[in-house]
């Protein structure tokens, strides 16, 4: 079945929006980078939806946020989809959240980018998330360690509930870490999912919030780990938990058209 992302929602747009092609010179991107462009274009909020300069994201960034897959999920794609990143700068009526302006993204892609697709479920490799043999090393959050995004007051200093992930160790040995506070499991296995490139399913049992500190070396853009402290190793020795490698189910979504946008 054919599927405009414009026919989820056409009345939902966006009051105003711009597109431009951001011609900033830049390296090429990283996991670090790609983490840091999702995240902000799933975070918008106050009905404003922008990103420009460092942050412009991929048009394969957009469709992720709009659609709610992730990258290994959208397939098909000509590879321009996936370099090319563009300023957006939208505007939706009032305070609007981000999952009110997400059918107006749905329907931006579809009009400035012609993007139509189609879903399909394929049988892929997964890994399910399971605690090692030692045990899980890791325990509920104590309560008021942390302050929801949207219960936090401007300029407060107030630890905020959420997860980052940045890079600690530059070069040929890098090293990455992702570090949480009063996160679920489903953060974790979001996190994991990235880094690994297959949809983590969550089978530890364990369903209080938590903190958690992840220190690994990123094999998503080079070989394997030189030390050995892949994010597989470093899940069992550091939080008790083990992947799993197995094959279930997995949604994707097959891109049938998508052009590079006009000038606004």
């Amino acid at each position: 079945m054919l599927v405009s992302a414009g026919v989820v929602a056409q009345e939902a747009e966006f009051e105003v929006a711009s597109i431009k092609l951001n011609t900033d010179a830049r390296p090429p991107f990283n996991v670090v980078d790609r983490t840091f462009m999702r995240l902000t274009a799933s975070g918008a909020s106050n009905g404003r939806y922008t990103m420009r300069g460092f942050g412009a994201p991929t048009v394969s960034v957009l469709i992720q946020a709009a659609h709610q897959v992730k990258e290994f999920q959208v397939v098909g794609a000509p590879g321009w989809v996936n370099t090319e990143r563009y300023d957006v700068d939208a505007r939706a009526p009032g305070a609007a959240t981000f999952n009110e302006m997400r059918p107006m993204l749905q329907a931006l892609l579809a009009k400035r980018f012609q993007l139509t697709f189609h879903r399909e479920t394929r049988q892929l490799p997964v890994y399910d998330l399971v605690p090692a043999g030692s045990g899980l090393k890791i325990a509920p959050m104590k309560e008021g360690s942390c302050v929801p995004m949207e219960q936090a007051k401007p300029f407060a200093a107030l630890n905020i509930c959420g997860g980052t992930r940045r890079q600690i160790v530059p070069g040929p040995e890098r090293r990455d870490v992702i570090e949480a506070v009063g996160v679920p499991m489903a953060t974790l296995t979001e996190f994991l999912s990235e880094e690994t490139g297959r949809i983590v399913l969550d089978h530890t049992g364990f369903t209080d919030v938590f903190n958690f500190r992840l220190e690994f070396e990123s094999t998503v853009d080079r070989g394997p780990s030189p030390s050995g402290l892949s994010i597989f190793t470093a899940a069992e020795e550091q939080l008790g938990l083990r992947l799993r490698s197995t094959t279930g189910p997995v949604e994707v979504l097959v891109i049938d058209r998508v052009e590079r946008p006009s000038p606004n």
